[in-house]
């Protein structure tokens, strides 16, 4: 996009700005491709000047490319103006803008002389420059939150009920139905940090009894300590903590317990079993999605009488993703959907 074309652009975006606006999604800009420096900063003085003029802005769709060279770009300082200017917000998405950080973040957060936006109840950060432990002080102070688009969710819950056990913050249950801790590929992985282990677990089960979607990372022995989540309806397990690993007792033992709530598994792991295979029919009758990922499937050599008799499992089974490959990402066998 060339300079010539910045009042067209200009021009279209103010067109939209209303004071009853309630709805702003700007998505669709990155369609643009890669734009020059000027028209950025065009982009956020209009962003600038535009969000002060929507009280009633009740949902903000800012999420650009995972680039620095394309629109819709924000910063903290927009944050700040939505903070001042926008309580009414319940959804935004900012994801893959790497002008904010925390202290944006916290902007949004009611203070003195500060409405904040306390009505969030989905924040999408999704690759930002924010870290766990700032999450963690922004978090209990949005009481509505129930999705946060952060994949080391976990990791700011654990801060979180590791400040309640040393008294530097008060005991209050979040609204959090979704905990997605699987770590970003933007940011450098190491998967044994992301490990779900006993007292992720525990914070989790403590803090987020209203849980219903879980992506976690584990080894098998970590899931007898996600049993007690009584709400469970959507599960994602990746069995990568630093080693390949696969599912046994601890997950039989996990979908024993909460399998019968379950609509959506999803498992990536080494190997998997025909054994594993029937404790999920078995004990997941209300199963709409199964999605499945391995580097071996362990098959035996004569068809097991359990699996060949009839009977009465996944009858709601509407999705199957089945892929077998030498590795997580490689496929090299069979993929069908059912």
């Amino acid at each position: 996009m060339c300079s010539s074309d910045l009042p067209i652009l200009r021009s279209l975006l103010c067109t939209m700005i209303q004071p009853n606006l309630t709805v702003l999604c700007l998505k669709n800009l990155s369609s643009l491709n890669s734009v020059s420096q000027n028209v950025f900063e065009e982009f956020r003085g209009f962003l600038t000047s535009a969000l002060p003029l929507l009280p009633r802005l009740a949902s903000l769709t800012l999420c650009s490319h995972n680039s620095r060279n394309s629109l819709p770009q924000c910063t903290d300082e927009h944050l700040a103006l939505l903070g001042l200017h926008c309580h009414h917000l319940h959804y935004l998405d900012v994801s893959f803008n790497k002008g904010i950080t925390g202290e944006g973040v916290r902007k949004l957060v009611p203070g003195p002389g500060v409405p904040g936006c306390p009505g969030l109840t989905r924040l999408l950060l999704f690759d930002c420059a924010v870290f766990e432990k700032e999450l963690a002080r922004v978090v209990p102070a949005l009481p509505l939150l129930e999705y946060l688009g952060y994949k080391e969710t976990g990791k700011v819950i654990k801060s979180l009920h590791r400040a309640v056990e040393e008294g530097g913050q008060a005991f209050k249950a979040l609204s959090l139905t979704h905990v997605d801790n699987l770590g970003s590929k933007a940011r450098r992985l190491i998967a044994s940090t992301l490990r779900c282990k006993k007292p992720v677990a525990l914070a989790i089960s403590l803090l987020c009894p209203g849980v219903k979607n879980l992506k976690l990372r584990v080894a098998d022995d970590d899931c007898f300590h996600l049993a007690g989540l009584e709400k469970l309806e959507a599960l994602e397990l990746v069995y990568h903590v630093g080693s390949l690993g696969s599912p046994g007792p601890g997950t039989a033992a996990l979908l024993q317990a909460r399998g019968s709530l379950l609509t959506s598994l999803a498992i990536k792991c080494n190997s998997l079993t025909m054994s594993m295979l029937v404790t999920i029919a078995e004990t997941c009758p209300g199963l709409a999605q199964l999605w499945a990922r391995c580097n071996h499937l362990l098959a035996p050599w004569e068809p097991e009488e359990q699996v060949l008799r009839p009977h009465p499992h996944l009858a709601n089974l509407h999705t199957l993703y089945f892929r077998v490959g030498e590795n997580e990402l490689a496929v090299t066998d069979r993929k069908s959907v059912v």
